[in-house]
């Protein structure tokens, strides 16, 4: 577990709060009520994406289109792909004429379904991307195309919306946090084996994944 992991899961949390990531230093963006920002930390370029606001129309229907489209790559969720789009005609605006030394794209719920698919439209930066609770975005056929994408995946064992689009897959690698501070990577059968336990309440809410990453490095001593 990384110095990165509870970063970015402190970002995800904050990305909330916009008058607190403004006053971190971060640089604050909106389109089609999607919002997102971007912040230089030593010499790394961030990209966090906020998820979902559940008093807003426009990000309930991006959750809702569970449809999924076919590309040159494979099929893909429509409803965030198209969040992806957006935002990345923004953000290829503001960082084409940047150096960027690297760059980590992270998002929590529905900014890490954007983010996974907003890092496959700036594989030329290299990214690493990290998400928290964010739902399957794809088919297998576009995750073994994007597998060269470092991707951290962090789900809690007890959270429901990783699982919502079951028939489906990710991009990367597959955290799953337990309730008593272990990790397993990329299981074959965890997955299914809290499916009657989860709570919304409880398990699937930003600052929940800092709190249980915390907890995972404590035990292992990182």
């Amino acid at each position: 577990m990384n110095n990165t992991s509870m970063l970015t899961a402190k970002l995800a949390t904050m990305s909330y709060d916009k008058q607190h990531m403004i006053q971190a230093g971060a640089e604050h963006y909106e389109v089609n009520s999607k919002q997102f920002y971007i912040m230089k930390i030593k010499d790394v370029t961030h990209i966090i994406i906020r998820g979902t606001e559940f008093n807003d129309i426009k990000d309930i229907w991006t959750n809702i289109q569970i449809k999924f489209k076919k590309t040159t790559n494979g099929k893909i969720h429509t409803g965030f792909e198209k969040a992806a789009l957006d935002i990345h005609k923004l953000i290829y605006k503001k960082i084409k004429n940047t150096k960027i030394n690297k760059l980590v794209i992270s998002g929590h719920s529905l900014g890490g379904a954007i983010a996974l698919l907003l890092a496959t439209k700036l594989k030329k930066y290299k990214p690493t991307v990290y998400t928290f609770g964010a739902p399957n975005i794809c088919n297998k056929e576009f995750r073994n195309n994007h597998r060269d994408i470092i991707t951290h995946n962090f789900k809690n064992c007890g959270d429901p919306i990783p699982r919502l689009i079951f028939w489906m897959s990710t991009i990367g690698d597959e955290y799953y946090l337990e309730h008593n501070g272990t990790i397993t990577k990329n299981p074959v059968f965890f997955k299914f084996r809290h499916w009657f336990h989860f709570s919304l309440k409880l398990d699937h809410p930003s600052r929940t994944y800092y709190n249980a990453i915390q907890k995972t490095r404590k035990n292992h001593g990182s």
